[in-house]
């Protein structure tokens, strides 16, 4: 299945045809709302949504599109969710806010102390630790931006350690063993995630057109970090010391990776797709009408990639498609 979201709905399409099964919309029904619900995880039989106006909620309906149970999240908008099986972390302009994912009893809440405006980006939910990062403008001496970034004790919310960057645009990734901060402006960090020590950290020389030196979120398999960067190029880093180990260069920048049975899939601007060994073999590449890639998925023999307003399907061997899903938002 495939949850889509539009402006005041979502809905569920079946990911063979992208045929509706069913189309959740507010309790309000509210037709002016320009505001676009997150479709952000599918956990314990749960799609978990927020709602970005102010004074919007955490919602979770059943596979059928029936709510089974809603929080407020009275502080700001609601932005970027993620979950696993225990846990949902929420973010606002404010705070993060934790959840039961199966029955939405409220866990924690962790207030940043920076300045108003500040946003939080996507969590990072590990064993022990959440790792929240945040941003805001105008951070630093001459303008710019400043990234916060925190680890929080999974139980109680409890800061354990923060970090901060002067750079824009915090991607996170990670496992028990490696925290990566990612930016738009090249720099990629390695931090310890009991302590938040700086391991290691990377800085990418940026490209001549606009993507600059911005970095796809990272990918870690076995003693590997996987990034994208608006140079062109696809780097491999040693896990433990950050150093390069391979790179190469595509026709687009890159901007979404996701790395299956030993294939690294690549998402560049402007709608390219390619597949690559580990080594930078080129297994196929393809130019598709999407515009810029986002997010790449594969689930058994299918590449999903979704860019702008569509999402598409496409065969992980050959690069053929899409295949059946053309799905554009309105």
């Amino acid at each position: 299945m495939i949850f889509d979201t539009v402006p005041a709905c979502g809905d569920r399409r079946a990911a063979d045809t992208g045929k509706v099964a069913w189309k959740y919309q507010r309790a309000d029904g509210n037709p002016l709302l320009s505001f676009v619900p997150h479709a952000v995880a599918w956990r314990q039989g749960l799609l978990l949504l927020t709602e970005p106006q102010p004074g919007g909620r955490l919602q979770a309906l059943d596979a059928d599109g029936r709510p089974q149970w809603q929080q407020p999240l009275d502080d700001g908008p609601g932005r970027d969710v993620a979950a696993d099986d225990d846990l949902v972390v929420a973010g606002t302009a404010a705070a993060l806010h934790c959840f039961d994912t199966r029955t939405g009893w409220p866990r924690w809440r962790f207030a940043h102390d920076e300045a108003p405006g500040t946003a939080w980006v996507r969590p990072l939910l590990l064993p022990d630790l959440v790792v929240g990062a945040a941003y805001r403008l105008s951070g630093r001496v001459g303008g710019g931006h400043t990234s916060l970034v925190v680890g929080l004790d999974r139980a109680d919310g409890r800061e354990l350690w923060r970090s901060r960057t002067e750079e824009h645009g915090t991607r996170l990734a990670g496992d028990a063993d490696l925290v990566l901060v990612a930016t738009t402006e090249g720099r990629l960090a390695a931090h310890d995630p009991a302590t938040g020590a700086l391991r290691w950290e990377r800085r990418f020389p940026p490209g001549p057109t606009m993507a600059g030196a911005e970095l796809s979120v990272p990918v870690l398999t076995g003693d590997r970090v996987w990034v994208g960067c608006g140079n062109g190029h696809v780097y491999g880093l040693d896990r433990a010391t950050g150093e390069q180990v391979s790179s190469w260069q595509l026709p687009l920048p890159p901007t979404a990776l996701a790395l299956d049975a030993g294939v690294l899939f690549v998402g560049t601007h402007d709608g390219g797709l390619a597949a690559h060994r580990t080594d930078g073999h080129e297994i196929w590449w393809r130019h598709t009408p999407m515009g810029s890639v986002a997010g790449l998925t594969v689930a058994g023999d299918t590449l999903f990639a979704s860019a702008g307003r569509h999402v598409a399907t496409f065969d992980p061997a050959t690069g053929d498609g899409p295949r059946g899903l053309r799905r554009r938002i309105n």
